[in-house]
């Protein structure tokens, strides 16, 4: 049976257990637990969905600075600074399953277990790490669009020291961006997003720094001193109609307003101003946007002025 034979069935029996709005997510949290279980604590005998889970949550709390120093597992070092997070992950993933299936006549705890047990180590890293492109649930960047910036940052960047996401959902543009700049940094409003990007990112051993924040409050706009990004990427929400006077304010406090924007520009303007902020002298900025972004005049009028 070949790899994407063993992950379609896979998501497929999870898919037909699952609302389709978190169906991905708990793929993701499970295949965490599995290949935690396997590389951390036994990887040849079997056990139950309830057992894994537990041994996995044992293991990561009770890891401490001393014994993650002295292992001889790579692995182990990796999520010692993430130990938190991937505690949450592994518990909710587990809870998310369980209050999911409860009613089900077709739960098996079992049955999980096999399915995830006939993965082999990249398969359950795969799903870890998967965009579930098309899938209209999921909100990471696409791998063209990722693709086609770290192309053009090729090209205009002088130095790839430091990348920064705004608007980094679970990271997968920084994931991709891992492998050529040294460090990865990034924003993310929603905490699921942030932890997922969090764990996803240490897992593969890269210098980095994830916030669960409102790029427009980040903590980074109130340090004097701090490393500013060589590339800043951000996909953010176009024409997010913000009505709120208190938020508008932040963002124009954020901004310095020193693009003259007012309370009546358009939040993409903002997320643009927000952008250069991270940015070092030499540095770019990349985004997408819809053309009427660009061609409003009001807004092009106070933007470039």
């Amino acid at each position: 049976m070949t790899n994407e034979t063993r992950i379609w069935r896979m998501t497929t029996y999870l898919r037909g257990q699952l609302p389709a709005f978190c169906a991905e997510d708990v793929m993701r949290k499970l295949a965490l637990t599995y290949y935690l279980y396997r590389k951390l604590i036994n990887t040849n005998n079997e056990c139950d969905f309830d057992k894994t889970t537990r041994c996995v949550l044992s293991f990561v709390d009770n890891l401490d600075k001393d014994n993650a120093s002295t292992s001889k597992n790579p692995l182990v070092k990796k999520i010692f600074s993430v130990r938190k997070e991937i505690c949450e992950l592994v518990d909710n993933g587990y809870k998310d399953y369980r209050s999911y299936t409860k009613e089900s006549d077709s739960y098996d705890p079992n049955q999980i277990t096999r399915i995830y047990n006939d993965l082999n180590d990249d398969c359950l890293l795969d799903l870890i790490n998967c965009s579930f492109e098309n899938s209209i649930r999921d909100d990471s960047t696409p791998d063209t669009i990722s693709e086609l910036v770290l192309k053009l940052a090729d090209k205009y960047t002088k130095n790839k020291n430091i990348v920064t996401d705004m608007t980094c959902s679970s990271g997968t543009f920084l994931m991709k961006a891992a492998k050529t700049f040294k460090r990865v940094e990034g924003v993310e409003i929603n905490k699921d997003n942030a932890t997922l990007a969090k764990v996803r990112i240490a897992l593969m051993g890269v210098d980095s720094e994830i916030r669960n924040s409102n790029c427009f409050e980040d903590s980074w706009h109130h340090q004097v001193i701090r490393p500013k990004s060589d590339l800043v990427f951000a996909e953010f929400p176009w024409k997010l109609i913000i009505k709120d006077p208190d938020q508008k304010e932040v963002m124009l406090n954020c901004n310095a307003n020193r693009f003259m924007l007012t309370q009546n520009s358009s939040t993409d303007y903002f997320f643009l101003s927000a952008m250069m902020n991270y940015l070092n002298d030499t540095g770019v900025a990349m985004t997408v946007v819809p053309l009427s972004t660009l061609s409003n005049l009001s807004d092009k009028i106070q933007f470039f002025h």
